[in-house]
């Protein structure tokens, strides 16, 4: 389901493009939402691949790397061949502009998202990005989310985005979601939102999502 909706989007990014009468704003919003939906595709696909390959569960992967981040370090350390970032083990590069992946939050309209415990959870891995409002509404036109009087759903869901560990201590009860005010991105592989929470900038700061896994087991 998620290559389908992926696959459709990129091919309405390459048919708006190539149409004239756009702004140059707008012409580059596109462009560079189609950049951030094919690294997300990319980043899934090698996902996808080390598991099946390396026969690991995803809590068994590492993605602590090159980026620096602390909050993916795994203690105790996990051995080389089971991390995504090392060429001993995934290979994959992180990409630059400031994404996370996370697991704490859920997407409305994917398994449940209801009575979920850290013993029991229903947290949808993904990843997630700050983009421009323009960029912003370019994602949403792609994956069919209506950005109403020429802005992005409001997130009513107050997403959180702790680092993803492999542990459950990564997962919420599932108080925490993307989720439009009027569930404009209800069932929606990726979006974006506006938050107006001050920590994360708001109002007026714009988050993108993408959706890896769904309902991770305990």
């Amino acid at each position: 389901m998620v290559a389908v909706a992926l696959f459709a989007a990129l091919s309405y990014a390459v048919t708006q493009s190539s149409r004239g009468g756009a702004s140059i704003d707008k012409e580059e919003a596109r462009l560079e939402a189609s950049k951030i939906l094919q690294t997300s595709a990319f980043f899934k696909s090698n996902l996808d691949r080390f598991m099946l390959i390396s026969d690991l569960d995803i809590r068994e992967i590492s993605f602590w790397g090159s980026h620096g981040e602390w909050g993916y370090r795994n203690s105790p350390t996990y051995p080389a061949s089971r991390h995504f970032l090392y060429s001993a083990g995934g290979g994959h590069t992180w990409p630059e502009g400031g994404w996370r992946l996370s697991a704490s939050s859920y997407v409305p309209g994917f398994g449940r998202s209801t009575s979920c415990t850290a013993s029991d959870p229903c947290g949808d891995l993904f990843l997630r990005l700050r983009v421009p409002l323009e960029t912003c509404m370019a994602l949403n036109k792609m994956a069919g989310i209506t950005n109403t009087d020429g802005k992005p759903p409001v997130d009513t869901g107050d997403f959180s985005d702790t680092h993803f560990r492999g542990t459950l201590g990564t997962f919420v009860s599932g108080s925490h979601a993307f989720d439009g005010s009027n569930d404009e991105n209800t069932g929606k592989v990726f979006g974006c939102l506006e938050t107006l929470q001050g920590y994360r900038g708001g109002p007026g700061a714009y988050y993108f999502y993408y959706v890896l896994m769904t309902d991770i087991d305990a």
